[in-house]
């Protein structure tokens, strides 16, 4: 699934209710939570909260991210 923006601050969140509501049912009936979510969106805050990063199996990107977000994701971090 993508996101909005995430923060340490906020963590996953979402432009709308109506996104924000269909994620988070895709996270409770998820075997396996994979985040897309390219460079632009590190550090950004939006109103809807989707989830928390403890809540994310794996993040997929396209750079490092900055390192407040590698340090709470670890090695579940995938970039190019």
């Amino acid at each position: 699934m993508s996101c909005g923006g995430l923060s340490r601050a906020a963590g996953i969140t979402e432009a709308t209710l109506a996104q924000a509501s269909v994620k988070k049912t895709m996270i409770k009936n998820a075997r396996q939570r994979i985040l897309l979510c390219d460079s632009d969106k590190m550090n950004e805050e939006f109103f809807c909260k989707i989830c928390e990063f403890d809540e994310i199996d794996l993040l997929l990107t396209d750079s490092r991210p900055p390192e407040d977000i590698m340090h709470i994701l670890g090695n579940k971090i995938v970039y190019e």
